[in-house]
């Protein structure tokens, strides 16, 4: 079975004639990593903003400290309300008010 990201990037990649800058954020950031792979020789760039790729790091203590931190984070998440869901993430800081 092929990923959404692998699909994703030979979309990206059949958009890059010419050359492109690649931007990419979170899980973009990881479907311009894979397109940027496939067809090196066409990016021009590339700049990846919070890119979903923490696995790739994950022997290093801190990055695995984030994986686990996450993981609790939204099995936390995923049973409250969207209240309780703000103060899990903001804690202490101060919290967003609602769109209008």
């Amino acid at each position: 079975m092929t990923s959404d990201y692998a699909i994703d990037a030979e979309d990206i990649g059949d958009l890059l004639a010419g050359g492109a800058h690649l931007v990419g954020h979170s899980y973009g950031g990881t479907v311009a990593m894979l397109a940027a792979a496939a067809h090196p020789d066409l990016v021009r760039s590339l700049a990846l903003i919070e890119p979903c790729a923490h696995t790739v790091a994950a022997a290093d203590p801190g990055v695995a400290r984030a994986i686990d931190d996450g993981r609790r984070f939204m099995a936390g998440a995923r049973r409250g309300t969207p209240e309780e869901y703000v103060d899990l993430a903001f804690g202490d800081r101060p919290h967003p008010e609602p769109a209008g």
